[in-house]
């Protein structure tokens, strides 16, 4: 990857056609507060997004498009885009949800850096619940219960995805084609 003189920011009205989301939905959830990692802004300036938080935003439009409620949506896709830009986290592909039995829930990365064992990585494992020598009648996870779902965040490829559609933006210079002078 090439390293650029200066970071790539992009405006609210960019950031929604990159992530492929309505502004006035994207608007309105700010407004309300369903959306909560938004960029700041101040009255009348442009709200900038670094490609980073754009991840959030690009699950926030998807989960909505699945018909989940925008609060709901949009505490999810905040809380996860908390956790890939954890520093443990870098080495994620992906950030797993899991809800438990008792109601509570919490991410994880699949892959995630140990800060008291440099170099070692702890690898997320879907069979938790699966008997093995270490735990003979499966691990839980302390606190939840057994787990009844998990949903994965594919956070790798939707980084890829949103670095091929800024190249894509970045390819397009000049302001906005009047509709009028056409």
């Amino acid at each position: 990857m090439e390293t650029r003189k200066y970071p790539v920011r992009i405006r609210a009205a960019m950031a929604c056609r990159i992530v492929n989301l309505d502004r006035v939905r994207f608007n309105d959830a700010v407004a309300s507060g369903t959306y909560p990692c938004a960029p700041s802004t101040r009255s009348g300036a442009a709200r900038i997004f670094t490609e980073g938080e754009l991840l959030p935003l690009y699950f926030f439009a998807r989960l909505t498009e699945f018909g989940i409620p925008a609060t709901l949506a949009g505490r999810l896709s905040c809380e996860m885009g908390t956790t890939a830009i954890l520093d443990t986290s870098e080495p994620a592909e992906r950030i797993i949800f899991i809800k438990g039995q008792f109601g509570s829930s919490f991410f994880t990365p699949n892959k995630s850096l140990i800060p008291a064992k440099p170099g070692e990585i702890k690898v997320y494992d879907p069979e938790h619940e699966t008997p093995n020598e270490k735990h003979p009648t499966g691990w839980h996870y302390p606190g939840i219960g057994r787990v009844i779902f998990t949903i994965d965040f594919y956070i790798k490829h939707v980084r890829e995805i949103i670095a091929d559609q800024i190249a894509y933006e970045m390819s397009i210079l000049g302001e906005e084609d009047d509709e009028k002078s056409l």
